[in-house]
């Protein structure tokens, strides 16, 4: 699985240095124009976990080097285990990632507060404001989060069929989960049998944000392994 994981990780060293460079330009233009940091650490958060996840799927089409991976010491199941792993390797650094670069973005908008309203803006409202930091750090947990579920949602079907075909049955199983989603949802709330009012009190404070976004991403985890185990039925009838 180590092996796997360095592969995936040398793959796509490349583009994920570019896609580092332009989340950075994302997230300033993101922050400057919402004048607040909070969007633009997730926008950055999510484009790098995004970047990876169907990148390194491209990456085992072009050439052919899913099937020559084959010819490797690795088995199957250690392919899956380890393009998880690379996964959530990525997904945390990401995380990292966007919240150093939010950091960033205040220290210049701080530099620049007498030159550009946004700017000024920008930081008279986070730091006036009790527990932004907690907050930030949500955004960027939150965004993860949802890439996590995308991956659990699509890697399966790319470790069985391959990304090519995965692009064409993924949207639409997605927006039929959706909308069972929001149909039953709606249903539940209608009925008064799911109550949003302990939500809304849930999202009062940043520290409850917080705590509600860990809850998000500890649900993706087991998706992600629930995901695993499914990659692993497919993968391992899967012929090149």
């Amino acid at each position: 699985m180590k092996a796997m994981i360095l592969s995936d990780l040398f793959n796509m060293r490349q583009a994920l240095v570019q896609m580092a460079w332009v989340c950075v330009v994302i997230s300033f233009v993101v922050s400057f124009v919402s004048q607040s940091p909070i969007a633009g650490t997730a926008a950055a958060a999510a484009m790098a976990s995004m970047s990876f996840i169907f990148g390194v799927a491209a990456y085992d089409e072009a050439g052919g080097w899913g099937a020559f991976r084959m010819t490797m010491p690795l088995s199957r199941n250690q392919v899956v285990a380890g393009r998880y792993a690379s996964t959530l390797v990525v997904c945390m650094l990401s995380f990292c990632f966007a919240l150093v670069v939010s950091a960033l973005v205040l220290a210049v908008a701080q530099l620049c507060s007498g030159m550009i309203d946004a700017a000024a803006v920008m930081v008279q409202e986070f730091f006036s404001t009790s527990g932004m930091w907690l907050a930030l750090v949500a955004s960027a947990l939150l965004a993860v989060s949802v890439m996590l579920f995308a991956s659990a949602f699509a890697t399966p079907m790319i470790m069985r069929y391959g990304l090519t075909t995965t692009t064409r049955i993924a949207p639409a199983l997605f927006v039929v989960v959706v909308a069972v989603i929001m149909v039953v949802g709606g249903e539940l709330i209608d009925s008064g049998t799911l109550e949003i009012a302990p939500l809304v009190e849930l999202l009062a404070s940043p520290a409850s944000v917080l705590g509600l976004t860990m809850g998000v991403f500890a649900l993706a985890l087991v998706c992600m392994g629930i995901s695993a185990l499914v990659a692993r039925r497919f993968y391992a009838t899967r012929e090149f």
